[in-house]
């Protein structure tokens, strides 16, 4: 069973919304639109408890500009399970976030900050387990156009800190434009 989203990450989309709207978001939003990216990569972490591991992970995001600089991001990552002692471990992420964009194309560096919400899945010898955790995301990457204005390429690397945890996320995927 997966939980409901925290009222904090709704909060905190929203002020990360209306702290990124520029001037000129109407004109620009409409060149950049809105956009799904799929990737795949790798998920490192390591937890306060000695639980430490690392597995594949797929991810997908959709997310749309709201300005030329600017751009709202929703992402759902889930990672296979890895093994720890007679521990099997993931965390399965759901993050808001904001990407702050520089430069011009055709390569366009990048910033993320946001929050997000964790399912942790253990299973031992014994039983299983499930909880969830509020994780803030921070991060870093670059956009490179690979088709006029539909296609790019992005490579980027993703934190979740949380309170007893730290994720460390680094993907390749591709962005479609809509």
């Amino acid at each position: 069973m997966i939980p409901r989203l925290s009222s904090c990450v709704l909060v905190v989309a929203s002020m990360m919304l209306a702290a990124a709207l520029d001037a000129d978001a109407v004109a620009q939003a409409a060149e950049d639109g809105a956009y799904v990216v799929v990737k795949g990569g790798a998920n490192a972490e390591h937890a306060e408890d000695g639980l430490t591991g690392a597995s594949g992970a797929l991810g997908i995001q959709a997310g749309f500009a709201l300005s030329h600089n600017w751009a709202l991001d929703f992402e759902f990552w889930v990672p296979a399970y890895f093994h720890a002692d007679d521990v099997k471990h993931r965390d399965v992420l759901v993050n808001v976030s904001a990407i702050r964009l520089f430069g011009e194309r055709p390569v366009r560096p990048f910033v993320v900050i946001g929050a997000g919400s964790g399912w942790v899945q253990t299973q031992s010898t014994f039983g299983r387990f499930a909880s969830s955790e509020l994780f803030v995301v921070s991060g870093a990457g670059m956009r490179i156009r690979v088709a006029d204005r539909l296609l790019e390429l992005v490579p980027e690397v993703r934190v979740n800190y949380a309170l007893s945890a730290i994720i460390v996320r680094p993907s390749v995927g591709i962005l479609v434009r809509f």
